[in-house]
């Protein structure tokens, strides 16, 4: 023990001293760790910032593209620059569609079940010797599909769900203010295909509406002074595209239509006095697209069997829908096969339902 004392004694000062290192050693330690914490802290704050950054920015870049798309469309020469983005997001959709042969989308892919169901679906329709194309497009996302979607068909009676809307949209006819037997025209020409109320009403206003109506959104069809035409398919869903937008738009549908998806979900009519007529188009004679989909539905169908030159067996209008409204369109000259054009129909509502929604991102 005095050994240890003197030895203390004689070595105190490096004692002290290696003591004094100790401690700083020991508190430079806490502190170094506290510096780690605060930066392992700061940099899960920082990465934190920088996701939400890039989240930010990955939506402000999903907006501008699409923003960008639209612009581009206007700066075309192909479209009304003033037509608006519901309206102008669907056609150039529908004229974005590349393949004129097979099946092609535009905004999404369909994925191979679907393809299969579809290709099957086209194929029962072909082996009775017939043609077929379609266009289906969500208003919302813009999301696109469509078959030999810019071959030309014979419209048949099709036209007059298109001609007499834009009697009304244009103004020639006012839904507030129209005549009983004008209104009785009207009712006869689209729930019944009445050919003979259709010919009044096509002496008595032309089609100088159609004509106005659809210049701003790249119609590829001459429209003459006849009342029937032979057009693509994407020109007639083109057309219930404006139908929907004269019907249910909305300023804010108008403006960002994804953005309002919701708004399209079984969207209601903008305005009552267009109720009466309107209604006509819920329970249109022979319209296989109302057979193959159910629920409400605003269409016009038209078929001829005058002899195997112009045979037709057409439908399209607006499908309302609790997954988002959308226009189908669909031309054929299977006449009298409602069978296989119902089952067509249920497949690209089912498509739709499962694919072409405003829930996912336009591509």
């Amino acid at each position: 023990m005095t050994c240890v004392l003197h030895l203390m004694k004689k070595y105190k000062n490096r004692i002290i001293a290696t003591l004094i290192a100790l401690a700083v050693i020991i508190s430079g330690a806490n502190w170094v760790m506290r510096i780690a914490v605060g930066v392992q802290r700061t940099t899960a704050h920082v990465a934190s910032r920088a996701s939400k950054a890039s989240r930010a920015k990955k939506s402000s870049h999903t907006s501008d593209e699409s923003h960008s798309f639209l612009r581009q469309a206007r700066n075309s020469g192909l479209y009304d620059k003033n037509t608006n983005n519901l309206v102008m997001q669907a056609v150039v959709r529908i004229d974005s569609l590349t393949n004129k042969h097979a099946l092609t989308s535009s905004g999404f892919s369909l994925n191979q079940e679907k393809t299969d169901e579809l290709n099957q679906k086209i194929a029962a329709i072909e082996s009775t010797g017939n043609n077929v194309s379609f266009v289906v497009v969500d208003l919302a996302s813009g999301k696109t599909l469509g078959y030999k979607q810019s071959t030309a068909n014979y419209t048949a009676s099709s036209m007059k769900g298109p001609v007499i809307m834009a009697d009304f949209e244009q103004g020639v006819l006012n839904p507030a203010a129209t005549d009983v037997a004008t209104a009785q025209l009207v009712q006869n020409a689209i729930v019944n295909s009445d050919n003979n109320s259709y010919q009044q009403l096509i002496d008595s206003y032309g089609v100088g509406a159609l004509h106005n109506w659809t210049a701003g959104v790249n119609i590829n069809t001459e429209l003459g002074r006849t009342k029937y035409w032979w057009i693509p398919v994407a020109d007639l869903a083109k057309m219930w595209v404006l139908g929907y937008d004269y019907l249910f738009g909305t300023d804010a549908m108008r403006a960002q239509p994804a953005t309002n998806a919701e708004a399209f979900y079984n969207a209601a009519l903008t305005d009552s006095s267009r109720q009466w007529f309107a209604d006509y188009y819920t329970h249109t004679l022979n319209s296989f697209i109302n057979q193959g989909v159910g629920g409400t539905t605003y269409t016009k169908a038209g078929w001829n069997d005058i002899n195997e030159y112009v045979l037709a067996q057409n439908d399209a209008g607006i499908v309302k829908s609790d997954t988002g409204d959308y226009v189908m369109a669909v031309m054929s000259t299977a006449y009298g096969r409602y069978d296989l054009l119902s089952n067509l129909a249920h497949s690209l509502a089912s498509v739709h339902d499962e694919q072409m929604t405003a829930k996912t991102v336009v591509k």
